[in-house]
């Protein structure tokens, strides 16, 4: 594998998926949807996901596509759909029309225990239309990122961290660095599927404790109880879908 076409390149695994591809001296096409750039890319193309002529040739030559494309805090008014199932499934299209060997997408581990979540639903549906393309596909479920955890730093910078819960929910977060080397090996070795988290495990008052730590502030964490965090989300979705759906993920 010489040559790799990254979707999402200017997001959090993206950028880490480009450098580390760039470290192994593969060819990479950064595909962007605007003018930001990203380092270690020798192509950027400036894209629009739902509009498959923005796409065409992209793919050429290349020998595979790994797509860390999905919904984040976009302002812009395209919808969860469009962006985690439309957008995805219009570069696979453009994958298949170029003949490229081998596609790969991100998603997360255990996605059956986020059932009924917009966002999970329609990246899975994507998955679930790659799995059936004529093309190898690679699909990498991890844990939590490190940036999930950077708003509890932030809370915590500001004296205060609300956690949703007991704050005994257990994660294992993934550096942007280990989980790109991890997408770009299982791509390289045509591994259908592999699952892949950090090496430490913390429950989230203990993620807590050591923004504080870090932060040099002292510990003031408030639970919020699931009922009171569900009337708040369902509020939302009348105010702003998109963004209750995000929150809900």
């Amino acid at each position: 594998m010489t040559r790799l076409v990254v979707a999402g390149a200017t997001g959090y695994l993206g950028r880490f998926v480009v450098r580390t591809a760039a470290d192994r001296d593969m060819h990479v096409t950064a595909l962007v949807r605007d003018r930001r750039r990203v380092d270690g890319a020798d192509e950027h193309v400036e894209v629009d996901y739902l509009r498959p002529e923005t796409l065409e040739g992209v793919c050429d030559n290349a020998d595979a596509v790994f797509s860390a494309l999905g919904v984040t805090r976009q302002r812009d008014k395209v919808s969860i759909a469009d962006v985690e199932h439309t957008g995805n499934a219009n570069l696979l299209a453009e994958a298949l029309r170029a003949g490229t060997p081998a596609f790969g997408v991100i998603s997360v581990i255990h996605p059956e225990q986020f059932a009924g979540a917009e966002l999970l639903t329609h990246r899975e549906r994507f998955i679930a239309e790659l799995r059936d393309a004529p093309i190898a596909s690679t699909v990498v479920r991890a844990t939590g990122f490190f940036n999930d955890i950077d708003e509890v730093y932030a809370m915590a910078r500001k004296g205060r961290v609300w956690l949703i819960g007991s704050g005994t929910t257990r994660i294992n977060p993934i550096h942007g660095a280990d989980l790109a080397a991890a997408c770009l090996d299982a791509l390289g070795t045509g591994t259908p599927q592999i699952q892949v988290g950090g090496p430490e495990t913390f429950t989230m008052d203990e993620i807590a404790d050591l923004a504080f730590r870090i932060a040099d502030r002292p510990r003031r964490v408030t639970h919020l109880p699931d009922w009171l965090v569900g009337a708040a989300l369902a509020t939302s979705r009348v105010v702003s879908p998109r963004s209750a759906n995000i929150i809900d993920f």
